[in-house]
C-alpha cells in the first residue's frame, strides 16, 4: 500500500549537518487529467528549469478515500510510459498516462499520478553533509464512466467533538472542495481552511480537519466547489452557502 503525501514534496535527508536547497527545478503540466468516455490515454509534461539533470519515477496508484482517509494502492490498471526518465537541464519530458482496463460501469474512476524526483548519487557524494530537499508531485487521474453522470448535491456533517468536517459524496463524479469557512450565527469565523482542502471522490467521504476556534456550534458553512456540484446540505436539511467555482477558474496542484 502506498502512503499518500497531502504536501507536493517529499524531503530526504542525505545527512544532518547543513542544508542544501535550491528552487525546484522540476516542473509538471497539466495537474489534472481527466479521461473522457472512449479516450485510452493522456499526456503530461515534466520539464527541467534548473541546470543540472533530474531523474524521476513515475509511477500510477488507484484512490480511494476508506472510512473519510485517502488510501492509494498499487494498481495495473492504468501506467505510465516511461516509468523511469533522465531530464536534460532547460529540456522536458512526455509522459503517456495509459489506460490498459477500460472501465465498463458509470462512475468515475480515480487515480494518483505520483512523481517523485530522485536523489543523484553524484550530488549526495559531493555534499555528504547536507540536506537535500526533492519534489514529489501527486496528480489527480480521473477516469469517467461510460454515460454522463448526474449532479448531486453534497452532504455536510459537522463532528464537534473531533473538529471534523465530514462531507459525503452519492453522486458518480468527484467534487473538489476550497475555501472553507465555518461561521457563527453572529457572522464570527470559527474556522477556516483557505485553497484547496481536498477532493470528494464518486460515491464517497472524505473527513477534514479544522482548527476550530469556537465553544459554539457553526451555523453556516461556506465553501468553493467545482462545477460538478454547486450545493451542499447539512446532514440536517438545511442548505449551505456554498457558491459553484469553475474547475477551470484556476490551476492547482491537487
Amino acid at each position: 500500500m502506498l502512503r499518500h503525501l497531502s504536501y507536493c514534496f517529499a524531503i530526504w535527508l542525505l545527512a544532518g549537518l547543513s542544508i542544501s536547497a535550491s528552487a525546484a527545478t522540476l516542473q509538471v503540466a497539466p495537474v489534472l487529467i481527466t479521461l473522457k468516455p472512449g479516450e485510452q490515454a493522456a499526456a503530461l509534461y515534466l520539464s527541467n528549469t534548473g541546470h543540472e539533470p533530474i531523474q524521476a519515477q513515475v509511477r500510477v496508484a488507484a484512490w480511494a478515500q476508506v472510512n473519510g482517509i485517502d488510501t492509494l494502492t498499487a494498481t495495473t490498471d492504468v501506467v505510465s510510459s516511461p516509468a523511469m526518465t533522465r531530464i536534460a537541464p532547460g529540456n522536458r519530458q512526455l509522459v503517456r498516462v495509459v489506460m490498459l482496463n477500460p472501465q465498463t460501469d458509470n462512475r468515475q474512476h480515480s487515480y494518483r499520478l505520483l512523481i517523485d524526483e530522485l536523489p543523484e548519487l553524484e550530488a549526495a557524494h559531493a555534499e555528504e553533509n547536507a540536506v537535500h530537499f526533492l519534489l514529489r508531485y501527486s496528480i489527480p487521474v480521473f477516469i469517467a464512466g461510460e454515460k454522463e453522470a448526474k449532479r448531486v448535491p453534497l452532504t455536510c456533517a459537522w463532528d464537534a467533538r473531533r473538529h471534523v468536517l465530514s462531507f459525503a459524496n452519492p453522486g458518480q463524479e468527484y467534487a473538489r472542495l476550497s475555501d472553507i469557512e465555518l461561521i457563527s450565527a453572529s457572522g464570527t469565523q470559527l474556522a477556516d481552511v483557505r485553497g484547496l482542502a481536498g477532493y470528494v471522490l464518486a460515491g464517497s467521504r472524505i473527513d477534514i480537519p479544522v482548527n476550530y476556534r469556537g465553544n459554539t456550534p457553526p451555523t453556516t458553512l461556506n465553501l468553493h466547489l467545482n462545477s460538478h456540484n454547486d450545493d451542499c446540505v447539512l446532514a440536517s436539511g438545511r442548505p449551505v452557502s456554498a457558491p459553484a467555482v469553475p474547475s477551470s477558474a484556476s490551476s492547482h496542484r491537487g
